[in-house]
């Protein structure tokens, strides 16, 4: 790697932006998330009425409804729950030291101040990289993701490393 980086930037995560994370990778990331949720509440739906012996559309969607909304409530316990583990027992490595994000034109090169090493990764290896209105993730594999939030840049930066993501990434790079 003989060139120098188009773009060094340091970035933290706090605890709020940690749960956004777990509520997108659970919901946004992977839309077809919702599929399952509407098909078994409604297949529970069908069950419980078959069951009942009762058919009526207005208890049909009510109870389908109901189903989906509890499978969301326990969904949001669960990255709640998660956030809250990760924060007591994993707050130093994830809270207390930066991220340092360095742009070259072939790779990205992550590093975290308390650890050793540092990921590299081309461009095209990644899986995704995906932008927000607070932030650009990265992920290196379904379950391994690195977090820049803009709030970090100024506004030309994220301009600037947005356009550079876009161009280097291709179809790998979203919008949402």
């Amino acid at each position: 790697m003989a060139d120098k980086a188009r773009f060094t930037i340091t970035t933290f995560m706090d605890k709020e932006d940690y749960r956004k994370f777990l509520y997108f990778a659970t919901f946004r990331k992977t839309p077809t998330v919702a599929v399952p949720l509407i098909f078994l509440s409604a297949l529970g739906s069908l069950m419980l009425l078959f069951i009942l012996g009762v058919f009526s559309p207005v208890v049909f969607f009510s109870i389908w409804i109901f189903m989906l909304l509890s499978c969301i409530v326990a969904l949001s316990f669960k990255i709640e729950r998660l956030t809250k583990k990760q924060v007591k027992n994993h707050s130093e490595q994830l809270f207390e030291y930066p991220s340092i994000l360095s742009f070259y034109e072939e790779e990205l090169v992550a590093s975290n101040r308390n650890a050793e090493g540092s990921t590299r990764l081309k461009y095209n290896d990644f899986l995704a990289i995906t932008e927000t209105k607070d932030y650009i993730i990265f992920y290196f594999t379904d379950t391994t993701a690195n977090l820049l939030r803009k709030k970090d840049l100024d506004k030309e930066e994220i301009v600037q490393v947005c356009k550079f993501l876009k161009t280097k990434a291709g179809k790998k790079y979203r919008v949402l």
